[in-house]
């Protein structure tokens, strides 16, 4: 048999499935049915039961000996609503994740900048290019480092906003320099080779107030 090239212009049967019901979470481990929801997948399936409808293949479902065809059509028209529909679900979900993250990345309060040059004793070595650039601008990840003003990552804390690059590499010098105390780390492994000199695993300072992890 073969088919007209200009598609099918003959009559859309009725879609032959039966209401799909929509149920929206409301809390942890509870749902409940959604009205608005299952009216807009209504029409989403709908749309589609009428667009492979316009299909040359559509002559072929139209003959009676091919009907048997047409559950399995709006079958998969329904299939093609459910996954477009878990896809906008997720699409969702994820973008109200990234705007509870976006709140909670706030920029540091007001501190004092450190304007001393740093003297490095002989047994610290200064942070290395690849360890300030995770520090400033992170690893391009959206997950780890970047906390200069404006980097954006979620749910990491930023330096003031008039701090520039300068200034937060002067600061963690005077932490790794001249800490008001330092705790001994449980084991000489758990320190990078430019710390286990200085045999600490946090640094911190009352003048920047500034955290460095040495792990």
């Amino acid at each position: 048999m073969s088919l007209p090239n200009g598609g099918y212009d003959g009559p859309v049967p009725d879609f032959p499935l039966g209401r799909y019901r929509v149920m929206e979470v409301v809390e942890k481990g509870v749902a409940r049915f959604s009205e608005k929801e299952t009216r807009a997948f209504r029409r989403r399936e709908l749309a589609m039961w009428k667009a492979v409808w316009k299909y040359p293949q559509a002559w072929a479902r139209s003959i009676p000996q091919y009907s048997y065809m047409v559950f399995d059509v709006a079958l998969y028209c329904r299939s093609m609503a459910i996954a477009e529909f878990l896809a906008q679900r997720r699409r969702e979900r994820f973008a109200r994740k990234m705007e509870r993250l976006s709140h909670k990345s706030k920029p540091v309060e007001t501190v004092e900048k450190p304007s001393e040059d740093v003297e490095w004793p002989a047994n610290v070595q200064p942070p290395t290019e690849n360890v300030v650039n995770h520090i400033l601008h992170g690893e391009g990840d959206g997950k780890r480092g970047g906390h200069l003003y404006g980097t954006g990552v979620p749910g990491k804390t930023e330096f003031p906003k008039d701090w520039t690059g300068d200034d937060i590499v002067q600061a963690i010098s005077h932490v790794m320099t001249a800490p008001d105390w330092i705790t001994p780390a449980k084991n000489e492994r758990a320190l990078t080779d430019s710390a286990r000199p200085l045999m600490a695993s946090r640094l911190r300072s009352r003048h920047t107030r500034l955290t460095t992890s040495m792990s």
